[in-house]
């Protein structure tokens, strides 16, 4: 709440602010997390794992146009996608200030 009790808003919209983005944070650690155990029950490393997976995902975007999607399978090691899609999660509770 620290972090946002400089903006001047309600306690129930800083509350809002703080619970959206660590709902967010909770679910890709999960999601993360998720994709880690059934790896293990499949005693696969990433490699084999990406391998098993392709083809689903070769499936689901067929038309070849989606070559990031090879590091979509597994855990970000760089952080990237999560920075990424918390920066489209800050950006819009931003709006939302904005707006109101």
């Amino acid at each position: 709440m620290a972090s946002v009790a400089a903006l001047g808003l309600p306690a129930d919209r800083m509350l809002d602010l703080v619970s959206t983005t660590l709902q967010f944070t909770h679910g890709f650690v999960r999601a993360e997390l998720a994709d880690l155990a059934a790896r293990r029950r499949m005693a696969m490393d990433e490699d084999a794992w990406r391998d098993w997976i392709a083809p689903y995902l070769s499936q689901l975007f067929g038309d070849g146009q989606h070559p990031h999607l090879r590091r979509v399978a597994g855990v970000a090691e760089d952080g990237a996608a999560f920075e990424r899609r918390l920066a489209m999660v800050l950006d819009g509770l931003a709006a939302s200030l904005s707006a109101a």
